[in-house]
């Protein structure tokens, strides 16, 4: 008598794909030349030189040029009809923004560069947009609409995140914008309430962008990608290290005192006091002036001697006195005065943007002068104390003051792009779903689960939509042609192969309660495996396939498993 014939029938049940999570503990700055060509380019190197197993190529690859074009574009308008880089600073101590300079008239109530990289408070779109026309998005073919009017704020660049390669190009050049908006934070004059003109012509940033090869990090892999818990606490400890570089111990200022020429600032520079001007003056220590002869270094020390400070010039008119770009110097204790949140007393900031060394004809800036300290001394904030402990230098070795202040202050940038440009993936990258399951026999049925992405079509103005929902298809093919509830798998070897949309670890595959042992590719993202249906059992039978897997990707709390709709 005939045996019936064993048949297997299944039924696909997905276990929700567990999600690790990673939880943490608890005006134009650089020149844009740098934001796009040095600074952001050396942090994505940094992530994949360091991190390329657990960040995707998509960061430091495939979406590669939209974040460094929008470290560039974040500088733009930059013209009398608009200025977005007056929403650039950030005072370390204060958190405030900038004060209006006294030879811009601001077009509406600017914010500091914090409350402007969260959500591009006050966002006047005639002044900071000014319809794109200085964007690079014109040539991605998006739409003024498709930026929402120039916001291109962190709270923006995690909700334009999505599954789509057009989501995700535009998630990557907002990101951009706010890498450049942390790298200002390492600028000592956006970190103060210092106002400064126009990198192309502003001492220190061009300074740094011209010396870059011999002031950049010399190592990479010496770095290493800073990570946060928050954007406000990316941008707060850059802001301190950026304003620590330029905080030197003076003491008080009194004519003739011992304890201010022994002090860190006068081991730096001869401090005198000026009769005439009635100005304090910081001067070169070798003090020469003539045109011809040249400090340690290279610069000119034609006229430049003078590094003045006048105190009751600042006290009548502050706002002039920081912002007419003629390099001075000031007690970090009267900054802003009136306020109560100022640094204490004793400590002095040196102006930074109206000096262009060795360039007395050439540079439009303040060109005469020029700075070569004795020494580096300066005085960190106690909240980064212990992250500069190697600033300070006895003998300056002739280096110039922008020189030492750049050494010290890019690997920092560099990090902190690192760490953000990872923390922001962490935040959005979807939890992964299987794409799809197939499991057939040799010669034999096949069945076929696909999850298929579907979407609406764009809002109006808008270019780029995103998956909206996913429907399951099943195809089921047997050897006839055809498919009846007669057909199933038989006795012997099955193939299954899983398609997850992200990497994955620690597949767990259950057919009929027991566990199948297989194998993820070099992706990461296709699962394989062969499993045996015994001869044995029952003519019909039902099994369940049931799969899990890890999330090989980190997950910043909570908020990447809500994106994925």
């Amino acid at each position: 008598m005939r045996k019936p014939s064993r048949r297997i029938r299944l039924r696909l049940i997905l276990a929700n794909l567990a999600v690790v999570l990673c939880v943490g503990s608890s005006a134009l700055a650089w020149k844009e030349h740098m934001h796009k060509g040095q600074l952001t380019p050396m942090a994505l190197d940094l992530v994949k030189l360091l991190h390329s197993g657990s960040y995707p190529g998509e960061i430091w690859e495939t979406f590669r040029a939209f974040i460094e074009q929008g470290a560039w574009d974040e500088d733009f308008p930059c013209r009398f009809s608009g200025v977005r880089a007056n929403n650039h600073y950030y005072h370390a101590i204060t958190g405030r923004g900038l004060t209006d300079a006294p030879w811009l008239g601001l077009r509406d109530p600017d914010v500091d560069a914090l409350t402007w990289a969260l959500s591009n408070a006050k966002l006047t779109a005639a002044e900071e947009f000014s319809g794109g026309a200085d964007w690079a998005f014109g040539n991605w073919g998006w739409t003024p609409a498709d930026v929402d009017l120039g916001d291109m704020s962190w709270k923006k660049a995690v909700e334009r995140y999505g599954y789509t390669e057009d989501a995700k190009k535009l998630a990557y050049y907002t990101l951009g914008f706010l890498c450049h908006l942390l790298q200002d934070m390492g600028v000592p004059e956006h970190v103060h309430d210092d106002p400064h003109g126009a990198s192309g012509y502003t001492g220190f940033e061009l300074w740094v962008w011209r010396n870059w090869d011999r002031l950049k990090p010399p190592f990479l892999d010496d770095l290493k990608p800073r990570k946060f818990d928050t954007l406000e606490a990316f941008f707060k400890n850059l802001a301190r290290l950026g304003y620590s570089t330029d905080r030197f111990k003076g003491g008080e200022l009194v004519r003739g005192s011992a304890d201010l020429a022994s002090s860190d600032l006068g081991k730096m520079f001869r401090v005198r006091y000026d009769k005439t001007w009635k100005e304090w003056v910081l001067r070169n220590p070798q003090r020469k002036r003539i045109l011809g002869l040249t400090s340690p270094g290279g610069g000119t020390n034609f006229l430049n001697w003078a590094f003045k400070w006048n105190q009751n010039a600042y006290l009548r008119s502050p706002i002039w006195t920081k912002g007419h770009d003629q390099g001075e110097w000031w007690p970090t204790s009267v900054e802003i005065p009136g306020s109560k949140l100022n640094d204490e007393e004793g400590y002095y900031y040196l102006e930074l943007s109206g000096d262009l060394p060795g360039e007395p004809f050439n540079a439009a800036a303040d060109p005469g002068r020029s700075l070569y300290p004795a020494a580096f001394l300066p005085s960190p904030l106690p909240e980064v104390a212990e992250q500069c402990q190697t600033w300070r230098a006895p003998s300056a070795e002739g280096l110039h003051l922008y020189s030492l202040i750049g050494s010290r202050i890019l690997p920092a940038v560099v990090e902190h792009t690192a760490g953000l440009i990872e923390h922001f993936f962490d935040i959005v990258n979807h939890p992964p779903f299987v794409r799809s399951l197939e499991i057939s026999q040799p010669g034999g049925p096949k069945y076929t689960f696909t999850w298929e992405d579907k979407k609406d079509p764009p809002p109006p103005s808008r270019t780029i939509s995103d998956i909206s929902r996913r429907i399951l298809t099943v195809e089921l093919e047997s050897p006839t042609g055809g498919w009846t509830e007669a057909v199933g798998l038989g006795p012997g070897k099955a193939l299954i192969s899983i398609v997850f949309s992200e990497p994955v670890r620690s597949v767990d595959v259950k057919v009929g309660g027991a566990t199948v042992f297989g194998f993820l590719d070099e992706s990461e993202t296709v699962w394989t495996a062969e499993m045996a249906i015994e001869p044995a059992g029952p003519p019909e039978e039902t099994r369940e396939v049931a799969i899990s897997a890890e999330d090989k990707n980190n997950h910043f709390g909570n908020e990447g498993g809500t994106l994925d709709g």
